[in-house]
């Protein structure tokens, strides 16, 4: 593995040789659900967790539980119901007094994780609820739906989003659903549907192809490898680059034995920084004779595209 301690995402390198070109921008998103729809009642599920139960922290996390699959409780579309037990799904014995009350109030947590650079964030959620909810990004208040007193859940469905930079966080992000009862002892239950979408610009980077070598020169179909070197600047780490993720002219890293690719680190250019190192099959490169320059693309370990040229003679 070719991790580095060392994690410096700051900004794009700017105005670096022949190397840099524009950017492209990756779109992605990330949908969270209070659970898949068409469980059956009383199915526990991974995301979201419980954290509080009537305005008490608890000691551990607990799952939320599917309940209202009644069809009179109007199937949330995408999604079901959750809560807190899994008696809680007898709503009507649980208003009759016949079972004990329902919680006053859930605090569900969901989280899901944001990229470095990422950009462009928005969270868009869709939700019903038995009764009221106050909807929470990173301690930041998105809004409020409520029903309550009115149709019951399913009969309304409120929209609260929010396209607020400072809301979003590179790294683990938390949804915080603070839901309520206004009718105890009736149970309380909540459904949503959520989708968080935001940009990733590929990362410019700068490559030595042949490092200490001018020209560039390849000869089309010889045996052997490539080097390049990949140069860490003073706001890009090329260390956090998978070295299995790059390609040369669409040409991969060699492997070696068990598949470990042909990488290594060092200081190529003398500034203090370790670059990454590659071995490029040679006769896996696609050129043709015209040729003048070779892309070279990857990904971070975290995800993150890049890429960069750097120029090339063909030798027949």
């Amino acid at each position: 593995m070719f991790r580095s301690p060392r994690f410096r995402w700051i900004a794009l390198p700017i105005g670096i040789a022949a190397a840099c070109f524009s950017s492209f921008v990756q779109a992605d998103s990330i949908t969270l659900v209070s659970a898949p729809p068409g469980l059956s009642e009383g199915t526990t599920v991974e995301a979201p967790f419980i954290d509080a139960i009537d305005g008490v922290s608890l000691a551990s996390p607990v799952p939320a539980v599917v309940t209202h699959t009644e069809s009179w409780a109007y199937p949330f579309p995408g999604a079901s119901y959750v809560s807190s037990c899994p008696t809680c799904g007898s709503v009507l014995a649980m208003c009759s007094g016949a079972t004990p009350p329902g919680p006053t109030s859930i605090s569900f947590v969901h989280r899901f994780e944001l990229p470095a650079g990422f950009a462009d964030p928005s969270l868009v959620m869709t939700t019903t609820n038995d009764d009221a909810a106050s909807v929470y990004l990173n301690g930041n208040f998105v809004g409020r739906a409520q029903t309550c007193c009115g149709p019951v859940p399913g009969q309304a469905n409120f929209t609260l989003s929010t396209t607020d930079p400072s809301f979003f966080r590179a790294g683990t992000n938390e949804v915080r659903y603070e839901l309520e009862n206004f009718n105890a002892p009736c149970p309380i239950s909540a459904a949503y549907v959520a989708q968080v979408d935001f940009s990733v610009p590929d990362v410019v980077v700068v490559i030595d192809i042949k490092p200490g070598e001018v020209p560039n020169s390849i000869q089309l179909g010889s045996n052997g490898v490539v080097p390049v070197a990949i140069l860490s600047t003073t706001t890009f780490d090329a260390t956090q680059i998978d070295p299995l993720s790059i390609t040369l002219a669409s040409a991969p890293v060699e492997l070696k034995g068990k598949g470990t690719p042909m990488a290594s680190l060092s200081d190529v250019n003398g500034d203090g920084l370790l670059d990454l190192v590659v071995q490029v099959s040679t006769e896996a490169l696609l050129f043709t004779g015209s040729d003048t320059a070779a892309e070279l693309m990857g990904t971070t370990f975290a995800g993150v595209k890049v890429h960069g040229s750097d120029s090339v003679r063909i030798v027949p």
